[in-house]
């Protein structure tokens, strides 16, 4: 079955390759509605008509093979823009090769083509198409003479060929403003997808993107088979503790410098393929990718260690901790679903003492860290608790005017 995605997917310009291709196949319209004229003048004849109409049909569907097959995602401009416009050019060849005395009149749509590709290609790019349509186009003068002499005026054709010549370095000069507009939209495009998803205070995702990564990530028993075969995902909140006291002691000033340095230490301690970013107020949310329990473990702890070792200048007195309420998140379960569990898990932490990290498994009933392993019958919150003081991680400290 073809997988017509590759096709759909767009760009930050909002063009995907199938609608590219489909304006690619509309430029062969006013090419084809000329070769049917030249048929029903009487210059070709019936299997001339058929040929050249076929070769179009030929050419698109070989385009659309490539595009229907991702085979364009490997090029790197996966548009196909410059082979489409070649070989279209080249069709333009057989077209004036045939046109007789109606060749002056098809030159004007020699140049549809080109057009195609201002909204694609680079000037230089352009050039060295323009250069491939006058070296054929001189090309097939050169046989059409060597057929028949008495039937090429030379002086008149190498003036046509001039006039199309300067039409192509027209049409590429326009094509070069065209892409340093298009860049300029496509950065701007870039820096507003930036700050859309980037909370402003700490540089992480904000809550929007954060949504958004949950909802494009993997999911255990969807059937989805991207990312790292065996891993499954683990969402954790993670809130620093008494920090409505640090904004009342020492200033939002210094909450402000806290929250920056909290997202820096959580950003530190994952792998390039979790996440990390601001979820509302001193809580951040961490959606870690793992293979195992204990590499989901490993990670916390890094994290509650980097979170005991922040310093602020000019505040050597605080020493801020962090609760943290981990989740597995099972099969066939929602994001929000598993967040609700985490929030919840995070509460009771919050409620035992503070300054802990807590991971609940998938199924909730045992949890393996070294020697902490719920016994059977043994109630959960137990093996949490076990678990959480198992870890080499500081107390919470209570920070007071």
């Amino acid at each position: 079955m073809i997988d017509r995605q590759p096709m759909r997917r767009t760009t930050r310009s909002g063009i995907s390759p199938l609608a590219f291709f489909a304006a690619g196949v509309a430029s062969y319209a006013p090419g084809a509605g000329f070769v049917a004229f030249l048929y029903s003048a009487g210059e070709i004849s019936g299997a001339a008509l058929a040929a050249l109409l076929s070769l179009a049909v030929v050419i698109n569907g070989v385009f659309y093979a490539c595009f229907a097959a991702g085979l364009n995602e490997r090029c790197r401009e996966r548009f196909l823009a410059r082979e489409q416009i070649a070989v279209g050019l080249c069709a333009n060849w057989l077209v004036l090769a045939v046109a007789g005395p109606y060749r002056d009149a098809y030159l004007a749509l020699c140049v549809v083509p080109m057009l195609f590709g201002a909204l694609r290609l680079s000037l230089a790019q352009m050039l060295r198409l323009a250069a491939w349509n006058q070296c054929g186009h001189l090309a097939m003068i050169a046989v059409l003479y060597r057929l028949d002499p008495h039937a090429i005026d030379v002086p008149h054709e190498m003036l046509l060929w001039l006039i199309v010549g300067v039409q192509m370095l027209w049409i590429s000069g326009v094509a070069a403003m065209v892409g340093r507009l298009r860049n300029r939209l496509i950065d701007a495009y870039k820096e507003a997808d930036r700050l859309a998803a980037q909370d402003p205070l700490t540089g992480v995702m904000n809550r929007r993107a954060l949504l958004e990564h949950l909802a494009s990530s993997p999911r255990p028993g969807s059937g989805d088979r991207r990312g790292e075969p065996g891993a499954f995902s683990v969402l954790a909140l993670a809130d620093l503790d008494h920090f409505k006291r640090v904004n009342d002691s020492y200033g939002h000033d210094a909450g402000d410098r806290l929250l920056a340095a909290f997202a820096q230490a959580l950003r530190r301690s994952i792998r390039a393929t979790d996440a990390v970013g601001r979820f509302g107020g001193d809580e951040f949310l961490i959606h870690l990718r793992v293979r195992s329990i204990e590499q989901a473990q490993q990670t916390l702890a890094r994290i509650q260690a980097a979170v005991a070792a922040m310093t602020l200048s000019g505040y050597a007195q605080l020493k801020p901790s962090a609760s943290i309420g981990a989740v597995v998140l099972r099969d066939g379960e929602s994001a929000e679903d598993a967040l609700q569990r985490a929030d919840a898990l995070l509460y009771r932490i919050k409620r035992s003492g503070r300054g802990k990290v807590v991971l609940a498994p998938e199924d909730e009933q045992a949890v393996d860290a070294g020697n902490a392993v719920q016994q059977p019958g043994a109630p959960a919150s137990q093996a949490l608790a076990a678990f959480a003081a198992d870890l080499p991680l500081p107390r919470p400290v209570r920070i007071t005017s």
